[in-house]
């Protein structure tokens, strides 16, 4: 299995950070988008996104870190559902990109690990996925909820 690279690690507040300049920048665009369907995550402390590499296939990969021993469970099927439903800010489906592939959670003492593995479909994607999705505050998927957003 090959190594994750990480790209960034971002703590919850500069996600929320990301995220408010992001909606100001939709409402200013006349842009509406709709997240009702979206139900609650838990409220993480950590979020680390990385790219990985093995046997010719690229993977998006996020973490998720929760000081709650059992969020990360919790979470895990509702992540996996924004991320393969998600629809880019560039209004493309986030399935022209990737598809989510597997996803693992770690319980520790004092906190809990969500891991999500995309594979990306797009042959051009390589590990500046992570820097794009940043750069045009494209992860609106890690808000704790829709109404945060």
């Amino acid at each position: 299995m090959g190594g994750v690279t990480l790209a960034e690690v971002l703590t919850e507040e500069e996600v929320r950070e990301i995220l408010l300049r992001a909606r100001q920048e939709m409402l200013e665009m006349g842009e509406v988008w709709e997240f009702s369907s979206w139900g609650k995550l838990h409220q993480y402390q950590l979020a680390g996104m990385g790219f990985r590499y093995h046997e010719g296939e690229r993977f998006l990969v996020i973490s998720l870190f929760y000081e709650d021993d059992g969020a990360a469970a919790r979470d895990e099927y509702e992540l996996r559902q924004r991320l393969g439903t998600y629809v880019r800010v560039n209004g493309l489906p986030a399935t022209d990109y990737w598809q989510v592939s597997s996803s693992k959670v770690l319980c520790t003492h004092g906190g809990s690990v969500l891991t999500i593995e995309c594979k990306l479909i797009w042959e051009f994607q390589r590990a500046q996925i992570v820097s794009e999705l940043l750069l045009y505050r494209d992860i609106i998927f890690l808000a704790v909820g829709a109404s945060d957003f």
